[in-house]
């Protein structure tokens, strides 16, 4: 392919653009490593729709009060440029790893798909994070011999006696 000649952008064309929102979440989350980035963006395709079925909630909520869109595979192809097989795969992923569930209502009419909350999944590197050495009764990620210089004659209990 050959390198498009482009002009430089400007403030003036760049606050005319049109934006798609990917949440952070599903790109630094470990939780979601396992979605390939088009399933990602078709998600964020996907919240973009719930935005809009929002809106008209009076449509696109079921009985339960939860919130649906209408999104055929046929118009997930044209958004997100993607074969009919790509689209599918995409789909399963996020159906199989939980961030939506589809409902079909039958023949001749379209699937229901629920978007599920993403943000009340609880990171495995958040739970790390929220680890009090200070509570630990042992020191296991290393021996005595192998740590740093800073602790490496520390134990346990001189660490309880040093809180900040």
């Amino acid at each position: 392919m050959d390198k498009l000649k482009l002009d430089y952008l400007s403030p003036q064309i760049t606050k005319g653009y049109r934006y798609l929102s990917v949440p952070k979440e599903l790109l630094e989350n470990p939780v979601f490593s396992s979605l390939d980035y088009g399933a990602v963006i078709l998600f964020a395709k996907m919240l973009e729709r719930a935005g809009l079925s929002a809106r008209h909630e009076d449509k696109f909520t079921d009985k339960n009060g939860r919130l649906f869109i209408i999104y055929t595979v046929e118009q997930m192809e044209r958004d997100i440029r993607r074969s009919h097989p790509t689209v599918i795969k995409f789909t399963r992923q996020l159906a199989d790893i939980g961030l939506i569930e589809k409902v079909y209502q039958g023949q001749g009419r379209p699937t229901k798909i629920y978007i599920k909350d993403f943000t009340s999944v609880e990171s495995s590197v958040q739970k790390s994070l929220d680890f009090d050495i200070y509570k630990s009764e042992t020191l296991t990620s290393a021996s005595q011999e192998s740590g740093l210089l800073d602790v490496k004659n520390l134990s346990s209990i001189e660490l309880n006696h040093k809180r900040p």
